[in-house]
């Protein structure tokens, strides 16, 4: 379980150099969304019951994804994009806390038209 923390936060914070992508154009603006996954090992056991809504705001929608596992673990995510005219990625908030973590974390990005990624913070809570 160590390695996976390790890769997990190496894949998201040491791959966090600028990317760059070709927009994607916004041809239908997102719409009201909920629903219910189910998180299931390669045996088909049941690791997590999740939630899944999208809300439009304005030019925003923001979607949130929770699971929460069988030994009280959560894994809670925020995305909010703009969708005037093109997808944007506006912030993005991660929370991680359980039985299977050593401490809780946080992180989040926000992001600006001009600037790209503007703020980020990581908070670790030790137990």
């Amino acid at each position: 379980m160590k390695a996976l923390a390790i890769i997990t936060f190496v894949l998201t914070f040491g791959a966090s150099a600028p990317v760059f992508a070709e927009p994607i154009g916004v041809k239908f603006t997102e719409g009201v969304s909920h629903a219910f996954p189910v998180l299931r090992s390669v045996g088909g056991e049941k690791l997590a019951q999740g939630e899944l809504t999208q809300i439009p705001r304005g030019d925003c929608v923001e979607n949130r994804l929770t699971f929460r596992f069988r030994d009280g673990s959560l894994y809670d995510e925020r995305v909010v994009f703009s969708q005037k005219d093109t997808f944007t990625l506006m912030s993005y908030q991660i929370v991680q806390k359980g039985k299977a973590r050593r401490s809780p974390s946080r992180s989040t990005r926000r992001w600006t038209a001009k600037q790209g990624a503007t703020r980020s913070a990581t908070r670790v809570t030790r137990r």
